[in-house]
């Protein structure tokens, strides 16, 4: 069988495989104290049946690598799971996407029969001794509304605990949303909240390693310190960032024909993404200068009206007076005479 250049590529340095895919695999999953500390959290809370569970972190921080991690365990015990990946649906359209992902069969459209389906469903998982989990990734894109009505959800429980176990995984706008005084209720029934850190330099050096190890390669050459140095620098210890940085110095190193990735090569691809740019802060727009650019440049807001509407009307009339006198305001203002002048 003759291998395809994208298998020659990974060859070349010793690697059977992508160490540095951006697909939430499982096997690639990276154990950090926070990391390890917020699955312990989740799955007591999934056993002991707490009910709604959150998770949040910064974009690219692993939240879907370790709920995946999760998911996979689940499976191995034989759990029901249910996972949702695209948050912006509407409500009828979350309950729907719910019950198929469980595998429930319906027919009803209407809310309160998704959510009686559901409930019977549940009851009957529980009496085989299953404890079905649901899984909303990127919530914190989930509306205000939607993330209420997940309190239906929980309300579904028997004496010895909730029926159905909620984890909320999304970035940290997931906690704003959460604060709001709308979602009080629904913020009260959080029983644990997992927050995951990005990485240090020293766990980026771990990091990389391990994905090496999964790819089949077990060196630390490959990536000399210096480097490492520059890619934690980059990507600011976001696993995502560090994948993105070592998968692309892999590529270059390949095209170079070079065996050991130099920190040189981490720098020119950070320029090419941009990633080492700094962000642009304006200087706070004194009233004077406000004045000024409002007497130059004046905003006119469209008003879609017909001649024949505005032709005599009232509405022309005191624009024009109005305009009038705030000219005359501006033209008395020292900002302005100071520019006539």
């Amino acid at each position: 069988m003759i291998a395809s250049p994208y298998q020659c590529f990974f060859s070349y340095f010793g690697l059977r495989e992508n160490s540095f895919h951006v697909s939430p695999d499982p096997r690639f999953y990276y154990s950090t104290p926070t990391h390890d500390a917020a699955k312990q959290e989740l799955l007591y809370g999934l056993e002991t049946r707490q009910g709604l569970l959150v998770l949040t972190g910064e974009a690219g921080t692993g939240k879907t690598t370790l709920i995946n991690a999760i998911l996979e365990s689940l499976g191995r015990r034989k759990i029901s799971t249910a996972y949702v990946f695209h948050p912006r649906l509407e409500r009828i359209e979350l309950f729907e996407f719910i019950l198929r992902d469980f595998g429930v069969e319906f027919s009803a459209g209407r809310k309160g029969d998704l959510i009686r389906v559901l409930h019977e469903w549940l009851i009957a998982q529980d009496a085989v001794g299953d404890r079905p989990v649901l899984v909303l990734d990127e919530a914190q894109a989930l509306s205000l509304q939607t993330l209420d009505e997940l309190r239906l959800l929980l309300n579904l429980e028997n004496p010895t605990g909730k029926l159905l176990q909620i984890i909320l995984a999304g970035q940290t706008e997931l906690e704003d949303k959460l604060r709001r005084p709308e979602l009080r209720q629904l913020r009260q029934r959080v029983m644990f909240h997992c927050k995951l850190s990005t990485l240090s330099e020293a766990e980026t050096a771990s990091y990389i390693q391990s994905r090496l190890l999964a790819g089949g390669l077990d060196t630390t050459e490959l990536f000399p310190a210096d480097t490492i140095a520059r890619i934690h620098k980059h990507s600011n210890g976001i696993p995502r960032v560090i994948n993105l940085l070592c998968e692309h110095a892999l590529i270059t190193a390949y095209g170079e024909q070079q065996q050991i990735i130099s920190a040189e090569s981490i720098e020119r691809i950070a320029i090419d993404f941009d990633l080492s740019a700094r962000p642009i802060f304006l200087e706070p727009e004194n009233f004077a200068s406000r004045i000024s650019r409002r007497r130059w440049f004046p905003v006119v807001e469209p008003i879609p009206f017909s001649a024949s509407e505005l032709q005599g009307s009232n509405f022309v009339q005191n624009g024009v007076a109005e305009t009038r006198m705030e000219q005359a305001e501006l033209e008395q203002s020292p900002v302005i005479q100071d520019r006539v002048e």
